[in-house]
């Protein structure tokens, strides 16, 4: 039995996939980071070989360094990825080969930053996850909550576990024997498509009165609602929304930490993040993102000096 890092990626999103390895490695995980994707793969990955042993998907296999290994698996879905997360991971608990205990999935704007013990600790206590930022406080009143009760009950589930914060639907780490969590959040996602069709575009809106407002993401919230296996959570913290978590950095907005005009930004009144930080840490090895160096240690310097801007020079809230 062996534990397992997953992703998603397409497009430049592996710019974000490289930095997640590098700080898995960095914080002392050793094992396999499957990366499902669409479309070509990055230059940085032009060694990896094809393997013929995976059932489920076309697959290549690269080692960047000691220890650690990715596996590139080529998704056929046409579900947005956003929305594929828990058939990803059910497939690769599925697949006979791997014989994973423990899973944990990221999305490729994450970066760990604490040793990879305490994700093993984590998931002893139950599935694992994170607090949102926005409107991460949700008791069992809000309105919200109570037709997600709803539409539970209407599934034939019933609510199991008493949360009072919204979720985070980037992360989420679990033991095998909580797969049923996964399941779960995969029917929801099911169901709620049967009734909007699979335009991603259609998915996602400010409308509060969309029961599916934010589709994964409200579908991962019932799910944690529902599942008969016990949650673990932790705050906004544990994604770097908020100071002080030193667990992991979460960029969800755009643009990304790897596009970011940090001198531009700086002059719009927009200093570098904590996420930005953490990414641009991150991009040196074992995967060698960028190649000699030279714009990491230039982009670090921007990232100072637009802090240094941001001390004196911010946009209005």
């Amino acid at each position: 039995m062996s534990t397992a890092v997953c992703t998603l990626f397409e497009k430049d999103y592996h710019f974000g996939v490289a930095a997640l390895c590098n700080s898995l490695y960095r914080r002392g995980f050793r094992g396999t980071v499957f990366a499902g994707y669409r479309g070509p793969l990055p230059g940085w990955a032009d060694k990896a070989e094809a393997i013929d042993w995976f059932k489920l998907f076309k697959a290549s296999r690269l080692s960047p360094a000691e220890g650690l290994e990715i596996i590139f698996c080529a998704v056929e879905s046409d579900f947005h990825f956003t929305k594929y997360k828990p058939s990803f991971m059910l497939a690769l608990f599925s697949e006979p080969s791997l014989d994973i205990s423990d899973l944990f999935y990221f999305d490729p704007d994450i970066v760990v930053k604490t040793d990879w013990k305490f994700y093993d600790l984590w998931v002893e206590h139950g599935v694992a996850v994170v607090h949102e930022i926005i409107g991460h406080i949700m008791p069992q009143g809000n309105p919200i909550r109570k037709r997600w009760e709803g539409f539970i009950n209407e599934s034939g589930r019933q609510v199991t576990n008493r949360i009072n914060y919204y979720l985070n639907s980037g992360f989420c780490g679990l033991k095998k024997q909580n797969a049923q969590f996964l399941e779960i959040w995969k029917q929801y996602i099911e169901l709620a498509a049967t009734g909007l069709g699979k335009d991603p575009a259609s998915w996602d809106s400010e409308d509060k009165t969309h029961l599916f407002f934010r589709y994964d993401q409200n579908a991962f919230n019932m799910a944690a609602m529902s599942c008969d296996c016990p949650v673990s959570e932790v705050g906004p913290e544990g994604m770097d929304f908020i100071g002080g978590g030193a667990i992991m950095s979460h960029a969800t907005w755009k643009p990304k930490p790897w596009s970011k005009k940090f001198l531009s930004a700086a002059f719009r009144g927009i200093s570098p993040s904590r996420q930005d930080r953490s990414y641009w840490r991150n991009v040196r090895k074992p995967i060698n993102v960028y190649g000699s160096g030279r714009k990491v240690k230039s982009t670090l310097r921007k990232i100072m000096f637009a802090a240094f801007i941001g001390r004196f020079y911010r946009r209005a809230e």
